[in-house]
Parts: structure tokens; sequence; C-alpha cells
């Protein structure tokens, strides 16, 4: 397994890489599983972006970018907002 972390301006880049036995990121059946939906809904929250490369025996790459905490916020109906510099 190969973790990579870069951190770039106001963004945060994770990169998670195995060779493990892999799957399909889309079933045939259109029907996605849970941790997937759930990594997606966790990085909309959060305005990040994930990205997911996987298929049957060739292992998988996830690739996850975040904005920094300081420049963004969560306010309370969950939506991003910019933080302005204090004085």
């Amino acid at each position: 397994m190969e973790i990579n972390f870069t951190y770039s301006g106001n963004l945060l880049s994770i990169k998670i890489k195995d060779n493990g036995k892999g799957f399909l990121v889309q079933p045939a059946n259109g029907n996605y599983g849970l941790g997937l939906m759930n990594m997606k809904n966790r990085m909309q929250l959060m305005r990040g972006q994930i990205s997911v490369e996987s298929a049957p025996n060739f292992g998988t790459s996830i690739f996850i970018q975040l904005p920094d905490r300081k420049s963004t916020r969560l306010n309370s109906s969950h939506e991003w907002i910019s933080r302005m510099p204090s004085s």
C-alpha cells in the first residue's frame, strides 16, 4: 500500500494506492456500494473531491483533494463559506 500527502497553496491532496484484488467502481447494475457513496458524500460536505480508480485484479487508487480549513469553514446549513482573514 502507498499513501501520499501533498499540501500546496490551500489544498491537501491525498493519494491511496494498493495492488489488491480491486473491484468494479461502477457495477453493471448501477448500484454503488455504501462505502463509495459515503466517501463521495463526505467529500461534498467538506468541499473536497474524490476519484476512485479500480478494476478486478489490478488494485485500487483513491485520489482526494480537500481545501484548507483556514480558508473555508462549514456553516450551520452544511455549506462551505470562505473565511475572511482576521485583522
